[in-house]
């Protein structure tokens, strides 16, 4: 028992020594792994918006490709014969014939004559040559586009330079958002399911969806006449009365489906209703209308993309002729009247040549109309094959284009100013663009914000870029501005370096690269050993560039002094290496390095010829004594082995 208890008094003695516990902490390595999974959902959604905006663009490009064969259509019907005899016949009397100088006045007699003459009935989608012969024999266009060419192939018909204009509505360039995965953020947790990748557009959908199956399961099957406001007034109260309903998925999905038709089945209704009263207010408005008012009012509400443009020799211009309004030179209604975003307007010449023309009604030109439309030289590409001669008409249309596009006033929206063409704010200026001179007066203000000419925009650059240019930074210059620089990855220190200052200067603090000249037989190098060459002006006096390879062997071997020349630089391997195309030597070592060059080249091959001798004399022999083994062999054991084939 005594023992016993001894041992009771060891166990409670407290450790003479600390005692250290290690736990690996399971935290961290679920951190890492989330990270890991976080950055595989990023690269994933990154890589599928890449692929989805690049088929939304080819998808645009297909559909402009469409929209320009169904333009080459319809002026292809608009030249025919038939049609213009039909047209010659419709003429009233002889005062509607053309004067011998056209004129506007004419252009728009002609333009309501022919819009009261052929109300649109809309009774076709389509367009043909037969329809159209029939609606020129019954006094009535089928649709928009039919009146559009029935009145460009009357115009020809006229004499009158007539061409058709389209305002295509090509599939947005831009894909929906909610055909986008989210791309999470790299601060955030991963949750380890799929929802992080949905757009918040197909997630607040989810949510009305789930909401709406909720209330319909709650809801009664009694149908209640109360209106809107009512019902959402006593929507509280019946969530608080009602009890939980269990049900089934199935149930609740057809009870959905039910809900759906339902609704469905209203909206027609209702459509059937709002069209009723869409006639009766066409039948009251066409008795009050006046006689020269135009008759296709229907036309105007549903948006016109088809027109014509005629060309008045009196005051040497092109004015648009909109057959559907009964109106001449009505550029900015046409623009604010097309069915959607007016991005493309391209013209139909008699010639079958086309030009584009959307910066003559698009309102938006410099500001959104060039986010919505292709890149500029895949569709200056496409439309090259069609494009009219230079004609002395043509360049007068250009140039007056040009000075409208020029006479721009200045942006009402702070956003317009964004990439504008025109006019810059500082807000917007990127990382290497700048202000000069420093003392530049704006030229108009926006809500208190001085707006600048794009003229003053000037881009930066590195001392290293103005180098690459052949140009270098004159003495005691400043930089005109500093930003951060990107971050690098220090070898010493085995980091990345981040928010470095970058200095940046302008064209009038640099001037033209003088390389120092050659002195007595040395190339005047840098402090890497070599010549940069980025401009042929750069080459130092008194020394040539030699693009031979393998010369710098040669000129190592003879003691020449040489420097590579640096030419470019390409990136691969993750960082940049210079590119070296030829060496600098001086002019006096030319002829000596060249001369040492060819012996050489000639050297060398005389030891290829000496190479290619001993291997064929090599050959031979292995081939005699293979000959004299054989028959040896014959000889001694009496075979016939001229029928062997020896591998």
């Amino acid at each position: 028992m005594g023992g016993d208890g001894d041992d009771d008094d060891d166990d409670d003695e407290e450790p003479t020594q600390d005692v250290e516990f290690t736990i690996a902490l399971p935290s961290v390595h679920l951190k890492r792994k989330k990270y890991r999974e976080m950055r595989d959902q990023i690269e994933l959604a990154r890589k599928y918006n890449e692929s989805r905006r690049l088929f939304q663009v080819e998808l645009h490009k297909a559909s402009l490709l469409g929209y320009l064969s169904h333009g080459f259509f319809l002026n292809s019907l608009a030249n025919t014969d038939e049609l213009h005899a039909l047209a010659l016949s419709v003429i009233p009397n002889k005062s509607f014939y053309p004067p011998s100088v056209n004129t506007l006045s004419y252009s728009e007699k002609v333009t309501k004559w022919f819009n009261k003459k052929y109300p649109i009935d809309y009774s076709k989608t389509v367009v043909s040559l037969e329809i159209l012969v029939e609606d020129f024999g019954r006094d009535k266009a089928s649709s928009l586009t039919s009146l559009v060419v029935m009145f460009v192939a009357l115009c020809r018909q006229l004499g009158l330079k007539c061409r058709l204009l389209i305002a295509l509505q090509p599939c947005p360039i831009k894909p929906p958002a909610s055909e986008m995965m989210k791309i999470p953020k790299e601060n955030e947790e991963a949750d380890g399911d799929d929802t992080s990748l949905e757009s918040p557009k197909k997630k607040a959908k989810a949510e009305v969806t789930s909401c709406e199956n909720v209330s319909n399961n709650e809801s009664t099957s009694k149908p209640h006449p109360n209106n809107s406001k009512a019902k959402r007034s006593t929507s509280p109260n019946k969530k608080k009365t009602s009890a939980p309903v269990k049900t089934t998925k199935q149930e609740s999905a057809s009870k959905v489906q039910k809900n759906k038709s339902k609704k469905t089945m209203k909206g027609k209704n209702s459509a059937g209703n709002s069209s009723k009263n869409m006639s009766n207010r066409r039948v009251l408005s066409s008795d009050d209308s006046g006689e020269d008012e135009p008759v296709n009012n229907q036309s105007t509400r549903k948006g016109v993309d088809f027109w014509a443009e005629v060309y008045i020799e009196a005051e040497e211009m092109w004015v648009p002729a909109d057959v559907a309004r009964g109106q001449v030179n009505n550029a900015t209604a046409i623009g604010n009247g097309v069915t959607g975003p007016l991005a493309y307007v391209v013209a139909w010449n008699s010639d079958a040549t086309i030009k584009d023309l959307t910066r003559r009604y698009s309102p938006n030109w410099l500001t959104a109309a060039p986010k919505l439309r292709v890149e500029p030289k895949w569709w200056k590409k496409t439309l090259a094959p069609w494009a009219p001669r230079n004609t002395k008409l043509e360049k007068l249309e250009n140039k007056k284009l040009d000075e409208e596009e020029a006479a721009t006033p200045i942006p009402t929206k702070i956003q317009d100013c964004k990439n504008h063409p025109f006019y810059a704010l500082k807000r917007h200026l990127l990382k290497y663009e700048a202000i000069y001179p420093p003392d530049a007066k704006p030229i108009g203000f926006i809500r208190g914000e001085a707006v600048y000419s794009r003229v003053c925009v000037s881009e930066l650059h590195t001392k290293e870029t103005w180098m690459r240019q052949g140009k270098a930074l004159r003495v005691d210059e400043e930089p005109y501005k500093i930003v951060k620089a990107r971050p690098k990855w220090d070898k010493v220190s085995s980091s990345v370096v981040k928010d470095l200052p970058l200095p940046l200067f302008g064209y009038w603090q640099v001037e033209d690269y003088i390389a120092p000249p050659a002195v007595d037989g040395i190339v005047p190098k840098n402090e890497y050993g070599n010549v940069e060459m980025y401009r042929p002006s750069m080459l130092p006096a008194g020394t040539v560039h030699l693009q031979v390879p393998g010369l710098a062997k040669v000129a190592r071997k003879l003691g020449i002094d040489f420097a590579p020349a640096v030419v470019g630089w390409e990136y691969h391997g993750g960082s940049s290496h210079p590119s070296i195309d030829g060496i600098i030597v001086c002019k006096e070592q030319q002829d000596t390095l060249l001369d040492a060059w060819n012996a050489a080249v000639d050297n060398d091959i005389e030891k290829e010829k000496s190479k290619s001798h001993l291997r064929a004399v090599k050959n031979w022999k292995k081939l005699i004594r293979s000959v004299i083994i054989r028959r040896r062999i014959e000889k001694k054991y009496k075979l016939n082995l001229s029928n062997v084939n020896v591998k």
